[in-house]
């Protein structure tokens, strides 16, 4: 049986994406393996393919990938006051021993053997063409992201402007010189990979599997503890920059009490508790620790509405057609979308929400008193939603998954 390699930098447990992925090749009759950046508090002997993690506790699952910019409190407390010149230096030690230990002798000692390996994002490429080289395999890129920009130039500091985002640049068209195939997420990434690196992406959309759903112990409705006639708009993914969850408060607090909001994901307690009391939100906006991937859909799917938060921070999420969007679609909850390409472009094919400006708390609340108090309206959305998560589900997407892996599998017999 040949054996095909994914290899994450992040925990399982938070990459839906890869998730999906490494279970579609178990799928396939390969025998599927996944080599994760941080350690999920998954039940192994559950999923659907091998997992094997970094030595020691779970971490942070909620993490976002991984940067060299952690460090202990006293430290972070010290560099936040100090002086560009005294920065720079550290980051740089830190990034080079990230790469270094972690991306590269640490990936390298636990991935195993393949017939293919499967990299997602480029952080750990020089480990995979290693392991690739040595073995006399291929792999596959998949770019989740278009990460030159993710963040702009203006948004970013000194060092990581000058010195780690070439370097990462330059690693990157490294990656996709030598991959056998680059997979990304949406038409409007793999125009942007194609002008910079020249190459040509088989586009396999993040969206949801509905074959992999397993209940969770609770619903978010009875988690957050609110009655059945209250009004609930759901948030899926973590707190991070591009998504305009101060708005979105903004508007709740404007709204009837009867209107609720839960934000599915790690990071909102820190960033957002006090906004919540100043805003007089204390029980109607919730913090809903993550569920398991497979638990995402069927854990929400009893609100009313689903918010999608992103904006154009960066010509990255411009582009953006994010994970939460495909399960608010599966959860069949009528959306509030942003106007960004990818993600209107789907949402207007099918009818399945309501376009808001997220960056305006105005434009929110009028959305959600629309779907809350225009009921033929809401009735059509639905109706629209229960044929749309049909046609946008991830069995449709796994197809072009399989014939690209039979493909380049053949190739190299």
């Amino acid at each position: 049986m040949m054996t095909v390699v994914t290899v994450t930098p992040m925990a399982l447990e938070s990459d839906s994406r890869t998730f999906k992925q490494a279970a579609s090749v178990a799928r396939a009759g390969y025998r599927s393996i996944v080599v994760e950046g941080r350690t999920s508090r998954l039940q192994r002997d559950a999923l659907p393919f091998e997992l094997i993690s970094p030595d020691g506790d779970p971490e942070d699952a909620g993490a976002e990938e991984p940067t060299a910019s952690s460090q202990s409190g006293g430290l972070r407390a010290f560099l936040k006051r100090a002086p560009e010149s005294l920065k720079w230096p550290w980051r740089v030690v830190r990034y080079v021993a990230m790469y270094a230990i972690d991306f590269g002798f640490v990936t390298v000692r636990r991935t195993p053997p393949a017939s293919l390996y499967y990299l997602h994002a480029f952080y750990q490429f020089p480990a995979v063409y290693c392991l690739s080289r040595r073995y006399g395999v291929p792999y596959i890129y998949d770019a989740h992201d278009f990460y030159s920009r993710l963040e702009e130039p203006d948004q970013i500091p000194w060092t990581r402007r000058h010195l780690i985002l070439p370097f990462e640049r330059w690693l990157e068209r490294k990656c996709v010189k030598h991959a056998a195939a680059v997979v990304t997420v949406a038409d409007g990434i793999a125009d942007l990979l194609r002008e910079t690196f020249g190459c040509e992406s088989v586009v396999i959309r993040n969206c949801h599997d509905s074959r992999l759903d397993q209940e969770h112990p609770s619903v978010v409705r009875e988690t957050i503890g609110i009655q059945p006639d209250d009004f609930l708009v759901v948030v899926i993914g973590r707190a991070k920059k591009g998504r305009a969850i101060l708005e979105l408060l903004q508007a709740v607090a404007d709204l009837p009490d009867k209107v609720h909001v839960a934000f599915l994901g790690s990071g909102y307690q820190d960033k957002f508790a006090d906004d919540v009391q100043r805003l007089g939100l204390a029980g109607r906006a919730h913090f809903v620790p993550p569920v398991k991937p497979f638990e995402v859909v069927p854990f929400v799917r009893g609100a009313d509405a689903a918010a999608i938060l992103y904006y154009a921070r960066s010509v990255n999420y411009a582009y953006s057609l994010p994970n939460g969007f495909f399960q608010s679609v599966a959860a069949e909850l009528p959306v509030l979308y942003p106007d960004l390409i990818e993600i209107k472009k789907v949402a207007e094919r099918f009818d399945i929400g309501l376009g808001i400006d997220p960056r305006n708390s105005q434009s929110l609340r009028v959305g959600i008193e629309t779907l809350r108090n225009d009921t033929g309206r809401y009735e059509q959305l639905r109706r629209n939603l229960s044929k749309a998560h049909i046609a946008l589900d991830w069995e449709n997407e796994e197809k072009k998954l399989h014939e690209l892996l039979v493909n380049i599998l053949a190739e190299k017999a």
